[in-house]
């Protein structure tokens, strides 16, 4: 028995990551246990990118969860949301880290307005 089986709450398969994309006899033998994973699973999201549906076992991975479930417990969202999440996360971890620098090393409270002024600036570029 697995030490963490015990442990309550959601847990995540990330096909990316836990199906080989090297190895196509060790790909092979993962895509063929998708079903295992899919009849388990309450949701499933896709992060979609124009490749998505190119690939033979994606196609065969959204359809065989849909064969499952109901349309509802699938939700699809464009690629660039994680990465706009991650990039809002990173930021406030950095403004985060400019502030206990600035509390020790700075005695002007107003350089923390110039710091997420700057940082607003960095979201609206990229």
């Amino acid at each position: 028995e697995l030490p963490f089986a015990a442990c309550k709450g959601p847990s995540v398969f990330l096909d990316k990551t836990c199906i080989d994309q090297e190895d196509k006899v060790i790909m092979k033998l993962g895509i063929e246990k998708l079903g295992a994973f899919l009849s388990h699973s309450n949701h499933m999201l896709v992060v979609y990118t124009d490749v998505y549906l190119q690939k033979l076992w994606t196609v065969y991975e959204v359809a065989a969860f849909l064969s499952l479930h109901a349309n509802h417990r699938m939700t699809v969202i464009p690629v660039i949301c994680p990465t706009i999440l991650i990039m809002v996360l990173l930021l406030g971890w950095v403004r985060n880290v400019l502030t206990l620098i600035m509390d020790v090393y700075v005695d002007f409270p107003q350089m923390l307005d110039v710091v997420t002024l700057i940082m607003g600036f960095i979201v609206l570029r990229s």
